[in-house]
């Protein structure tokens, strides 16, 4: 092996994929292990979490400067980091200067800087220009408060393509995402939230370099939803290279007149991760027709082209009311289920059936359709007839939780079942469906559920696709879930494979 062309080595090195794989390779033998540990350096992100980890890393790469910091290309400082370097010894910030300023081929950086006002080590005033000094960084992923954003977007050299940026008080999406509590619980947590953002984000406007106008093609932010400024600033603006934007953490309907001015030739993904809307009588919801039809407007002078995926609650996309052609659709039904009132749901299924009069997909995602009550929205959004027209892919995530729902019964066949009858006939030739259950022990139809969602009847269900939708390729079941002793204590948790997979279905 000794004997082999260095160049081939290294050729060999570059096709290996895992960590374990390329550290028994570096020990082979003396001349693998520099293109090994190079390789090493690329596979994946280099991680800052503490002290030691700093005097290991600078131990590392200083060992042999030249041949090992131009391979380190992407690094991480997460947000735990900052807790354990507080009160650090001043050598310390100097060996992460170092290393920051010898990683000058990095490409990818996540970066969680705290307050001025903390005591980390992350801190400190040298550490902005330490990574605005950097001329290779691509992709930047940043939490912090706007002021220290701002003096590092103002001063990056880098020509950042993708910029992700989330406030160090902007942490609502992950309350949504807790499925072990009670909404109750999960709604309360959030408008606390919000009211802390307002008192936080008053002054909020994202400034960046000149240069980034022109390079910035992915860009994600939080929203900034204040009554004096319904919208986030972004100067200067527009932003002409950038195709997909992704807005968190959003409350309120967004006006589509901003956002065609600062992203003029969005084409590529919108995002819109909405937190549930608090709607609770007509007026409100007059204010989102009012709202769309501005849009709609604001669209006449100038519209986008075309979008390949946009994701959104169904009032949100009813709210912005976009008139391009939309290639793959995701519909998060979760941030819509608090209608409290029977009028304000009435106008929450309204719009949910519009969603797919207006917009055709080629590929539709329902996401959070809760069971057993959500199985109506079915018959929503299937209920025009041109529905189904052109759709060829659908995946639908379904949600069952006896905490919330009070321990209602559910029948899983009967739901896919439902599913069945609202598709059939139609030209779909990819089904995805994935089933995940939150069960309480002490609810009375505990066991029913459980059972019948860990043992769906899979042979009855393949022949039944098979004759309700003759265009079917490609159909997966799947079911994920959790049993509960309390409300909170976990006593059995499963995540099962694709249990119903057919390809190339076979036609009598």
């Amino acid at each position: 092996m000794s004997r082999l062309n260095l160049d081939v080595l290294c050729s060999v090195c570059s096709f290996i994929t895992d960590v374990p794989d390329i550290l028994a390779f570096s020990l082979t033998c003396s001349t693998l292990r520099p293109p090994a540990i190079r390789r090493r350096l690329g596979m994946r992100p280099v991680v800052i979490t503490d002290a030691m980890s700093i005097n290991t890393l600078h131990a590392f790469i200083f060992v042999d400067k030249a041949g090992r910091s131009p391979h380190i290309r992407a690094i991480t400082i997460p947000q735990e980091a900052g807790p354990l370097l507080k009160g650090c010894p001043e050598d310390l910030l100097h060996r992460l200067l170092a290393i920051l300023s010898a990683a000058t081929c990095v490409r990818t950086l996540s970066l969680h800087l705290p307050s001025r006002s903390s005591s980390s080590l992350l801190a400190h005033p040298l550490i902005v220009p330490a990574v605005a000094r950097l001329t290779g960084v691509e992709d930047l992923a940043l939490v912090s408060s706007f002021e220290r954003a701002n003096a590092l977007l103002r001063c990056i050299r880098s020509p950042l393509k993708v910029f992700r940026y989330g406030s160090l008080y902007d942490d609502l999406s992950a309350l949504r995402n807790t499925s072990l509590i009670g909404s109750s619980m999960r709604l309360s947590s959030i408008r606390r939230r919000i009211a802390m953002r307002q008192e936080m984000d008053e002054e909020f406007t994202i400034e960046v370099a000149n240069h980034l106008s022109d390079t910035l093609s992915d860009l994600e932010l939080p929203q900034v939803c204040l009554p004096r400024q319904p919208f986030l600033r972004l100067h200067p603006g527009p932003f002409l290279a950038v195709r997909s934007f992704v807005l968190r953490c959003v409350t309120e309907p967004l006006r589509l007149d901003v956002l065609l001015h600062i992203l003029p030739n969005l084409d590529s993904s919108l995002v819109v991760e909405a937190l549930p809307l608090f709607y609770n009588s007509m007026r409100d919801w007059q204010r989102v027709e009012t709202i769309q039809e501005a849009n709609r407007f604001a669209q006449e002078r100038h519209a986008w082209k075309k979008l390949d995926r946009v994701v959104a609650s169904p009032l949100m996309l009813f709210a912005l009311g976009l008139t391009c052609p939309i290639r793959r659709l995701t519909l998060d039904l979760s941030a819509d289920e608090n209608s409290p009132s029977e009028s304000a749901d009435a106008f929450a299924r309204h719009a949910l059936g519009s969603v797919l009069r207006d917009h055709a997909p080629a590929h539709l995602t329902i996401r959070g359709l809760r069971l057993p009550a959500g199985l109506e929205h079915l018959d929503d959004l299937f209920s025009t007839n041109n529905a189904l027209a052109g759709m060829t892919h659908l995946v639908v995530n379904a949600e069952y939780n006896s905490v919330d729902d009070g321990g209602k019964l559910l029948w899983p066949e009967e739901a896919l079942d439902t599913l069945l009858a609202r598709i059939q006939y139609s030209s779909l030739t990819h089904v995805h469906i994935e089933i995940t259950a939150i069960i309480r022990e002490a609810d009375p139809f505990s066991g029913s559920v459980y059972h019948g969602i860990r043992d769906l009847p899979l042979e009855r269900l393949a022949t039944q696709f098979q004759l309700a939708v003759p265009s079917l390729y490609h159909i997966s079941v799947t079911s994920r879930g959790a049993v509960l002793q309390s409300d909170k204590e976990l006593q059995e948790v499963w995540n099962l494979p694709p249990r119903l997979s057919l390809e190339n279905i076979s036609r009598s």
